[in-house]
């Protein structure tokens, strides 16, 4: 039969240098370990086997074809100029070098690298010559020597028939059964190799429409954008991103485009090993980019072998095959602005409309555009805001009423400015049904639960929130009012304190630190708090601490400050009843609360619990402007509703 016995040479062994130096750095030539001034570097894979090459042939023109014979085999699933680039930035993130102003890597552009830096023996001041790593060397084991042995013919077959049926089988199990277990993931900023830094709100979509694809399935869970991009450029390593997000791998990948066409890399990672699990490229025109990452997010599915439902499997495969390039690129800048939140609205608004001017089937622009005239609502008069918001949600449907994000808009203007709890939750279960990793609408659910007075039920909702989206201090934030409506004031606080830790310039947290401190009548901590902050004029809730701690000009200015805001623009009518409840003038309170009501405010839907209207509550017009709005009227200063 055939055995297998280990490979021996004849050829009398060459002497090398096992172990090298170069400045703090010491690298083990034959297994790749990287030590730094005696502690192990994380340096592993294709990474390793590079340096161990440059280091090997300090001072020589390692060429790009060299490094591809010898490293990326022509098997490889890896695009191997993505997959080089990434190898040579790893190594230099581990070494502190740089591109610019190398200390060991030096880049010959277009042609390959160089080792640059002075490598000596352990323990010796001389350098020394280290002999080129040999092609065995690089092998991850020896291969072997097949040598013919008599014995009995049944043995033989035996042993044939073990080699033929079953050993294919063990490594068939091996293989699989090495695959980790992936429940949940998180899609790292897409890099853009463009050479256009200009192109980089492309990548960054590509990385949103990547998520987007991935949260419809039910069983995966999917970490939200905002908690992604603070690894935008980072330096840590995989399984330190994947203990923070609390996820089993990573997804990492680059987009190039050029003109009309794109290519885009990406790579699994398992999170815990920081082993590759699987890597492909594709390449489209940007026209058909929506049907390229949903390909690219069946295959990722495939991959982690995730339990798909059939509607999930249809919703993956129903993208649009081509897209308006132009439209695209609109929609995408509209993106862009819209993260930013209030700071980017008024440039989100015009790109969504130019995208859905653009390319009038697009469904998503429509949902974009009116969330982002639904937040535009907060700073202008509603009046002249909703019609234009309905008209975009009702769009957003007729084209696609299988979309999230539309059922998502249409549950934002129910609650809003339709103050409808029943259309509001519906349209946001729906929404999640239809995509269940989707943060803003597991928000607008929480909220909807809260305005109906099932304020635990509303924590719980927002509580899944955060564990999709653990890094953003806006969800941070909504927990701490939440807790803030309960009276539960120790917690928000504690909720307030963690944004300010993922974001120390966090304005919502900084105003809302300050108004748990005027509400437990901390009137010296609150005002410290408002030294903080940058903007303190037109704000109501300064008026109110004013008003309550016994400044009673200093809030007078704030209203004829409010009132001077309201001539040059839109001044919510819900600000001067907030500062002239602290002013305990019940009449002009609710002579603003009906004016707000009149103006269909976006802040009224607020007043059930809010509370600064405490003193309010007792008084007969409180519940009469509730119920008139639609809403059951619960006194959060008793026991809420289970």
């Amino acid at each position: 039969m055939l055995l297998l016995l280990p490979h021996t040479s004849m050829a009398s062994p060459v002497p090398s240098a096992r172990g090298v130096n170069f400045g703090p750095f010491e690298l083990d030539l034959c297994t790749g370990e990287l030590k730094r001034d005696g502690r192990i570097e994380h340096l592993q894979g294709q990474p390793a086997q590079l340096l161990v090459v440059l280091v090997s042939r300090k001072g020589e023109l390692v060429t790009r074809e060299e490094l591809r014979t010898k490293l990326w085999p022509e098997d490889t699933f890896v695009d191997f100029d993505h997959g080089l680039n990434n190898a040579v930035n790893r190594i230099r993130e581990v070494l502190r070098d740089s591109a610019a102003s190398p200390r060991y890597i030096q880049t010959v552009p277009r042609r390959g690298y160089r080792f640059v830096a002075q490598v000596e023996l352990p323990n010796r001041s001389q350098s020394v010559t280290i002999p080129p790593v040999t092609e065995e060397a690089l092998q991850p084991a020896p291969q072997a020597a097949l040598t013919r042995m008599r014995m009995p013919h049944w043995q033989m077959w035996t042993a044939l028939l073990f080699i033929a049926v079953v050993a294919p089988i063990g490594v068939l199990w091996n293989r699989t059964s090495a695959t980790p277990k992936v429940q949940s993931l998180a899609v790292l900023p897409f890099a853009n190799f463009s050479g256009d830094s200009g192109q980089d709100y492309f990548a960054d979509g590509v990385t949103d429409e990547l998520i987007t694809q991935l949260s419809k399935i039910r069983a995966l869970k999917v970490v939200s954008r905002t908690s992604i991009m603070r690894y935008k450029g980072t330096k840590k390593h995989v399984p330190e991103i994947a203990r923070e997000l609390g996820v089993d791998a990573l997804v990492e990948g680059s987009v190039i485009r050029d003109a009309d066409q794109i290519r885009i890399t990406v790579q699994l990672i398992d999170g815990q090993s920081d082993r590759h699990l699987w890597a492909e490229s594709y390449h489209s025109e940007v026209g058909s980019v929506l049907r390229l990452q949903a390909d690219v997010a069946q295959a990722i599915s495939d991959q982690i072998r995730i339990a798909i439902t059939p509607q999930e499997r249809v919703q993956l495969s129903n993208s649009r095959s081509t897209i308006n390039p132009q439209g695209y690129d609109a929609y995408l800048t509209g993106l862009y602005y819209w993260h930013r939140w209030d700071r980017g609205v008024d440039r989100a608004i015009p790109a969504f409309e130019r995208a859905t001017q653009l390319d009038p089937s697009f469904s998503p622009a429509y949902a974009h555009l009116a969330l982002a005239y639904d937040v535009d609502g907060f700073f202008v008069k509603p009046g002249s805001i909703i019609p234009k918001e309905r008209a975009a949600v009702l769009k957003a449907l007729e084209l696609d009423p299988n979309l999230a994000k539309a059922h998502a808009a249409a549950g934002t203007l129910a609650l809003s400015y339709d103050w409808d709890l029943e259309a509001g939750q519906r349209e946001a279960r729906r929404a999640i049904d239809l995509d269940p990793n989707d943060v803003e609408a597991h928000l607008l659910l929480a909220y909807s639960l809260g305005m109906a007075g099932h304020l635990d039920q509303s924590i719980a909702e927002e509580r899944r929130a955060l564990e999709l989206d653990p890094l953003s201090p806006n969800v941070v934030s909504e927990l701490g009012w939440l807790y803030l409506m309960l009276r539960r004031y120790n917690d928000a606080l504690a909720q307030y304190n963690h944004a300010l830790e993922l974001e120390p310039n966090h304005r919502i947290a900084q105003h809302q630190i300050a108004w748990v401190y005027t509400l437990e009548g901390k009137y010296s901590e609150a005002y410290a708090q408002y030294e903080n902050l940058e903007a303190k004029c037109c704000d109501p809730m300064l008026g109110y601490l004013y008003a309550v701690s016994g400044r009673r000009q200093d809030a007078m200015r704030v209203l004829t400050e409010l009132q001077q805001g309201n001539t040059n623009n839109y001044s919510d009518a819900y600000g001067f009843a907030v500062v002239y409840a602290g002013l305990g003038n019940k009449d002009r309170a609710f002579a603003y609360l009906d004016k707000a009501y009149e103006d269909r405010s976006a802040l009224l839907n607020h007043a059930p619990y809010e509370n600064f209207f405490d003193s309010l509550r007792d008084d007969p017009r409180f519940p009469a402007l509730i119920h008139r709005m639609g809403l059951p009227f619960v006194d959060p200063r008793k026991p809420p509703q289970q």
